[in-house]
């Protein structure tokens, strides 16, 4: 019987052990004309994270008709009071704010144990990842961290098994496109004919304070230095990139019009970026398995030495298997016979004998 080594860290006890060595106060929220909790209050709250590496934060959602009960359990009352500052700030409608009592607490946490759990592990994952230095990077709907003088972007799940309550890390990374369409057009001397291949090609651009993903809808044969009326007024992309502290080749062409696909809220029409600011995804940028390996080794063994929820660590994840195993490009792996709950992105083997 042999042992496959995963992507992922386990926690060595089910984390329902925290609960055990807390007191805990908690107090219910009741929200108002709220259409999305996850889009429109989840992400206010991200910054309880810098709490989880002291006390214990869990959340609970509960919808009421028209509005959202937000439950909020903390080993401490700070948090939960900055959760309502948060709210507050962000302009969002609080209609009631009940602590709750002893009774109520223990009942709730009997019932929504795995939700409260899973809200804090992925709470302490995001704490841990700003202490080791890294930051977020918003790609549409997923969020990946990167880190000074590392050309990777990692992406991190917290996963909670449903029956042991044991954590589990599963790490992933990647090399971000540094590709443009502009390096397109000048390194193969394309006219704006030429670029019509482009059209309906996925590309990635900026989008607000973030980067989103979008579909190239066509291009306009003017350089970014020539001015662009839209609904009667005049855009001037040079200047305007300028003033974020941007600077364009006065020269380059043509304007690009890109409809985003994947960012909530979406724009109601297609925006317009010059080609320098438009990102291509191209197969050059995948990094070869022996890197990919060593990335997401480095990042579990950090993980292990340095990732402690309230004194309980992490180990590297396994399975047993029975199965022949089959290298599928070097890294992605096929097994069988399960026999123990794993949340890898990929299966991870050593790449010959390493």
């Amino acid at each position: 019987m042999n042992w496959l080594e995963l992507n992922s860290v386990e926690s060595l006890k089910p984390l329902s052990d925290i609960l055990t060595k807390v007191s805990l106060k908690a107090k219910s929220i009741r929200l108002s004309g709220i259409k999305s909790y996850y889009t429109s209050i989840r992400p206010r709250l991200y910054g309880l994270h810098k709490y989880a590496d002291i006390y214990f934060i869990g959340l609970l959602v509960k919808r009421l008709s028209d509005d959202v009960v937000l439950y909020i359990f903390s080993s401490n009352g700070e948090p939960i009071e900055r959760a309502i500052d948060m709210l507050r700030a962000g302009q969002v409608r609080i209609s009631e704010v009940r602590e709750l009592q002893p009774k109520e607490i223990d009942e709730l946490v009997k019932a929504e144990k795995y939700a409260l759990l899973d809200s804090y592990f992925k709470l302490a994952l995001r704490n841990y990842l700003y202490r080791a230095g890294f930051k977020p990077t918003i790609t549409g709907r997923r969020t990946l961290w990167s880190k000074a003088n590392d050309n990777a972007l990692y992406s991190l799940g917290a996963d909670l098994d449903l029956d042991t309550l044991k954590g589990y890390v599963s790490v992933d990374m990647k090399i971000p496109s540094s590709t443009t369409l502009w390096d397109e057009v000048v390194s193969r001397g394309m006219s704006v004919q030429g670029l019509w291949d482009y059209i309906d090609v996925n590309v990635m651009v900026p989008y607000g304070s973030r980067y989103a993903y979008g579909r190239i809808r066509g291009f306009i044969p003017k350089r970014v230095s020539e001015a662009l009326t839209l609904n009667g007024e005049q855009l001037n992309l040079f200047d305007y990139y300028a003033k974020k502290g941007v600077q364009l080749d006065l020269n380059e062409h043509p304007i690009v019009e890109v409809e985003i696909v994947s960012s909530e809220p979406r724009s109601p029409r297609p925006l317009y970026y010059p080609p320098s600011r438009v990102r291509l995804f191209l197969p050059g940028n995948r990094p070869d398995p022996h890197t990919r390996y060593d990335k997401i080794n480095g990042m579990l063994s950090d993980l292990i030495r340095n990732f402690n929820l309230f004194g309980i660590g992490f180990k590297r994840a396994t399975i047993r298997y029975k199965k022949r195993v089959d290298m599928i490009k070097g890294v992605k792996l096929k097994y069988g016979d399960r026999e123990r709950y794993t949340s890898p992105l990929y299966s991870m083997q050593k790449l010959n004998g390493r």
